[in-house]
């Protein structure tokens, strides 16, 4: 794995440069150095005058002391580019050493540039901070670091202090580029080396940027080791780590925790200080924990513990950071402010969640010119946050989003949901309320009064969620200006808090108020006397406008034979007419249209007296669907010249000039049409005594108001996350108010007027729930009488209840291995049958218990949606059904359900390769144990260090009671004499399969042949000391390789027995 790990690193550098995570380096050197030259050392008194610095180049990597070679920093301020360097093999006088020493008191800046390595040797790290020295690590290139190898009670750190009584080190701050740091036996990645016996460790351990992998070293039977950063096995941590910044893997070795103290074979270490630093936004992969836990309260960033892996976070050639793990637990802390790119991976999950320690919620936000990619899941649970700031490009979902009462805030608005992902669940997506959002408000009329049209915003769809705005829930219209005079006025609106909609200040909608039409009637004729002497008064009273007051806003001019009208214009003229006078009127205001009207009258000119038409009402106001008017309601009077009523008048009556509004019925009363203005004219007819006279008067018929109340929402079940809308009832009539629904004279109709109302109503999320605000979306009077009417407002404060649904319930099942100490998941989302499509449990909650009358679970626990149990070895032999757990899911949109996982185990061999050993020949020692070497990789081309069992009458190094380990390199010793045979037996081809190579050292005098054997195959000869080749669960499952070692001549030794004592091996050279 660590092999592997390195050339992912070096490949990845080739084309890395990370804003932020990488930054460029700009450095100038005043001294160059190649290490092949010799050793490369400065101390306090260089570069006291202001030299820029160092680079480092070249390798040494020589089997010969006085060319082994390394860099010694003793003291002063120093910046060391290394360029490309690479030191295996360092050394100093008498015994073996580090690569890079730093130490008493020196402050050195190492910038990497290119593709670096160092090496420590014999327990000493690649670079070895001493205690008051400072480390500073930056640039675009890489650092592999490794220490040098440990033996048992052994190990050094990579980066930080050798083994010792002492192990504390210096100051290591981490700024930017990669670096990967390997410890040995019991020494950490980054940090302390072995302890002897028991001792505190200080040294404080800083990652601000970069992409870092720490690897704690492991004891030979890896029953311990160090931490992945922090201090080596048997210390007591007591220094500080932070990672404030960056891409961290961190590692333990054994038992050892990935941050905080090393192991130890007994007890506890303690841990130091874990923090990131205020505004931290690191993404931690720490698989083995962190020790010290007390300050998460203040802990910002994406921590990845449980199955975390090397692969789980990793920073690509364009910078971005991916996360791409199926079974890990990546867990937003705080609230980190990203300043670089995420992609979350098919496959992964990626929590925003309240901790598990406080439940405190928590909140990530990705700043300007950084984007969010999710191709996996996205969860954002109760009361947290996934922010995009404004200058954020985009969300890029091509995957689910997942809001389990969660909030997501794109302050950049809707374009910033890109792709064609899912959302899920009952949370809110919120963007900012600009004025676009607003609903263009209809063009008012003016009224004489302030004018408040409502504001409505507009459903906005960012991905498949669309949502619903209310009033006031998530917006309040706090103003209006200009609203009482035709013109522009504007309507002003704020975000609620609390709503669905973010507040970046006030918005501000504009709106016409266009005049309003006026009725302007004078009077077409004018009987007056001979020798009339007050013509201008009597014209001035045929005129008159509908509202009353808007004559007197304007000017009324008269003409006659193109000269103005005085009082006495027509004096002189004989009897007879009509003499032509022509009328203008011009408004004063903008308020009412049209801003000019004109006319004529036409004057007679008669011998009888004209009598006056007195108006009591001049505008008599009806309601639509009211009786018909009869002449009376105007209160008309007639009078004589000097005022008096004239006892016989001729008769009253009454005519329309059009009969939309109103006509005269048969009976002279006016039957009301539809609402509006209807001019009415009063003619008195004439007398023998008095001329015949008219005047103007006014119907206004208002429309009617209908009544609809009682309106209440439909319940209904859950029916998946697209059905948001809502039937509506009248729940007086308990009538489905549908695309037809006919009101009638319960609601206020006029006989005979065929009316219908279309309503309906939405939901902001389709989820099962009690009392769900229901927002109405269609209130709609149809018909050809609905201009008539007066709708009242769509009622507001609706709920629903969506009830929840049954689900099938669908047991699982969980097969274990048989001998193999392991952890297994469950993904307690398969516990029933396929939900239809569309439908989703909505936040779930599981509650398992466990039966277990074997004891063969060593533990368990439920973390989120997934089932973690911990097995202890089952025997060999158990097969079938040995343990259960009854599980009971509660969620949001089902009815809770139970299901069983039956636990069972498999009783089948884990696979084994079986190694065997002939010696013959004249003169072969039949005694003489020849050695194997055993080497296991992954189908990633890891090492395997997966606990093996083994039987035979051989011997496997480091072996006890029938069990082994491999190495870090995955290899292990087998020693095999004449007859002998040893079965390694063990995890090898289910979980991942595996890969071997074994290879008997060579003994001088004897010829070797193999015959190797695959399950259920042929036997293939060989005359090889190497045979490769791999198991899988769905191929070859067993092997058996047979060696023949022959003497070349001489006689037998040790008496043909089969079963010879252990006898010591021949020195090889190995």
């Amino acid at each position: 794995m660590m092999n592997q790990m390195k050339k992912a690193l070096a490949s990845a550098l080739a084309v890395l440069l990370l804003a932020g995570l990488l930054p460029a380096a700009a450095f100038a050197a005043s001294s160059e150095h190649n290490i092949e030259d010799g050793d490369v050392s400065f101390g306090a008194g260089d570069c006291t005058g202001g030299c820029e610095g160092h680079i480092v180049t070249g390798t040494s990597n020589s089997g010969w002391n006085w060319e082994r070679n390394k860099i010694d920093i003793s003291g002063g301020t120093h910046t060391v580019l290394l360029r490309d360097c690479t030191i295996k093999t360092p050394v100093i006088l008498g015994g073996a050493g580090s690569a890079l020493d730093v130490h008493n008191g020196a402050n050195v800046t190492l910038v990497l540039e290119g593709a670096n390595e160092l090496h420590g040797q014999g327990n000493k790290p690649a670079i070895w901070v001493e205690p008051g020295s400072t480390l500073t690590i930056e640039g675009t290139g890489s650092l592999s670091a490794y220490a040098g190898g440990g033996s048992s009670g052994t190990g050094a750190a990579a980066i930080g202090s050798a083994y010792g009584t002492n192990t504390s080190f210096g100051d290591i701050i981490i700024e930017s580029g990669t670096v990967y740091a390997e410890g040995s036996g019991g020494g950490a990645g980054i940090g302390g080396g072995y302890e002897l016996g028991i001792g505190s460790v200080s040294g404080n351990i800083t990652i601000n940027g970069g992409w870092v992998k720490a690897v704690g070293g492991e004891s030979a039977l890896g029953v311990t080791g160090g931490a992945g950063i922090g201090s080596g096995e048997n210390a007591d941590y007591t220094g500080t780590v932070t990672i404030h910044g960056g891409v961290v893997y961190a590692v333990g070795g054994a038992d050892a925790l990935s941050i905080g103290g090393g192991g130890r074979s007994v007890g506890d270490s303690e841990n130091g200080t874990f923090t990131t630093g205020s505004g931290g936004n690191a993404v931690i992969v720490a698989p083995q924990g962190i020790g010290h836990v007390a300050g998460y309260p203040d802990w910002d960033g994406i921590f990845v513990s449980y199955n975390g892996q090397e692969s789980t976070a990793t920073v690509g050639a364009d910078g971005a950071v991916h996360l791409n793990d199926s079974t890990a637990t990546i867990e937003i802390w705080g609230q980190p402010v990203l300043d670089y790119d995420l992609a979350v991976e098919a496959g992964t999950t990626f929590v925003v969640r309240r901790n598990d320690r406080n439940d405190a919620p928590s909140s990530l936000t990705v700043s300007s010119g950084h984007t969010l990619a999710n191709a996996g899941e996205v969860r954002v649970e109760r009361e947290c946050t996934l922010v995009l700031q404004e200058g954020a490009p985009a969300l890029n979902n091509t995957g689910v989003l997942r809001l389990d009462s969660g909030v997501v805030e794109l302050w950049g608005g809707p374009a910033q949901a890109q792709g064609g992902g899912q959302v899920i669940g009952i949370g809110q997506v919120r963007i900012p309320l600009t004025a676009d959002m607003v609903q263009a408000i209809p063009d008012q009329t003016y009224t004489g009064s302030a004018i408040e049209p409502g504001v409505v915003i507009l459903p906005q769809t960012m991905w498949n969620f669309t949502a619903h705005y209310a009033s006031p829930a998530d917006y309040t219209v706090t103003g209006y200006e200009n609203n009482t005079n035709a013109g522009t006025a504007t309507a002003k609106a704020t975000p609620a808090s609390g709503g669905q909609l973010l507040n970046k200040g006030e918005v501000r909608k504009n709106f016409e108020i266009a005049p309003t039409s006026y009725t302007m009637a004078v009077t077409d004729t004018l009987r007056v006397r001979e020798g009339e002497s007050d013509l201008l008064t009597k014209l001035n009273a045929l005129a008159s406008t509908g509202p009353e007051g808007v004559l007197g806003q304007g000017t009324l001019s008269w003409t006659h034979n193109g000269q103005p009208v005085q009082a006495n214009t027509l004096a002189g003229e004989p009897v007879g007419g009509p003499y032509t006078v022509n009328w203008a009127f011009q408004l004063n205001t903008g308020n009412y249209a049209p801003q000019t009207m004109q006319g004529t009258v036409e004057v007679f000119i008669v011998e009888k007296e004209v009598p006056a038409i007195q108006i009591g009402t001049r505008n008599v106001t009806k309601t639509y669907g009211a009786e018909p008017v009869d002449i009376s309601e105007f209160g008309i009077t007639v009078t004589d010249g000097s005022g008096l009523p004239v006892a016989a008048p001729g008769a009253i009556t009454l005519s329309v000039r059009d009969n939309t509004v109103a006509e005269v019925a048969a009976d002279g009363k006016l039957k009301i049409n539809n609402a509006g203005t209807a001019v009415v004219t009063v003619t008195v007819a004439e007398t023998d005594t008095y001329a015949q006279q008219t005047a103007t008067v006014y119907l206004t018929v208002q429309k009617k108001a209908l009544t609809v109340g009682n309106i209440a929402a439909v319940d209904r079940p859950y029916a998946g996350r697209n059905a948001l809308s809502v039937q509506l009832k009248c729940a007086e009539h308990d009538t489905l108010l549908g695309e037809e629904y006919l009101l009638g004279a319960g609601h206020g109709t006029v006989y005979g007027d065929e009316l219908y109302l279309k309503a309906a109503g939405t939901m902001a999320n389709a989820a099962a729930g009690q009392g769900k605000p229901v927002t109405v979306t269609e209130w709609q009077l149809t018909g050809g009488k609905a201009g008539n009417y007066i709708l009242p407002a769509a009622p507001a404060g609706l709920t629903v209840n969506i009830t929840k649904i049954d689900a099938t319930p669908q047991n699982g099942e969980l097969t274990v291995a048989n001998e193999l100490p392991k952890t297994y998941t469950f993904d307690l989302t398969g516990l029933h049958a396929a939900l239809p499509e569309n439908h989703y449990l909505g936040a779930a909650e599981y509650t398992a218990s466990l039966e277990d009358n074997n004891g063969y679970v060593e533990s368990w626990r439920v973390l989120n949606d997934m089932l973690i149990v911990r097995m202890d070895s089952v025997p060999q032999g158990t097969s079938g059904e040995f343990a259960k757990f009854t599980v009971k899911t509660a969620s949001t949109n089902y009815n809770d359900f139970t299901a069983g996982i039956v636990l069972k185990a498999q009783d089948e061999v884990l696979g084994s390769i079986t190694l065997a050993n002939t010696v013959a020949g004249n003169g072969a020692d039949k005694v003489l144990a020849f050695r194997y070497t055993v080497q296991l990789k992954d189908e990633a081309d890891n090492p395997y260090t997966g606990t093996l069992s083994y039987e035979g009458t051989g011997t496997v190094s480091g072996g006890q009671d029938g069990i082994a380990r491999p190495d870090a390199q995955g290899c292990l010793t087998v020693e095999l004499a004449h007859g002998q045979s040893v079965t390694l037996k063990g995890s090898l081809q289910r979980d991942k399969g595996i890969a071997y190579t074994v290879t008997q050292q060579q003994v001088p005098g004897y010829a070797v042949a193999t015959v190797t054997q695959e399950e259920g195959g042929a036997k293939t000869p060989g005359t090889s000391a190497g045979v490769s080749g791999s198991l899988a669960l769905e191929g070859v499952k067993n092997v058996h390789i047979a060696y023949a070692n022959t003497k070349q001549g001489g006689g037998e030794t040790g008496g043909g027995t089969s079963t010879p004592a252990q006898k010591p091996n021949p020195k090889t050279g190995a």
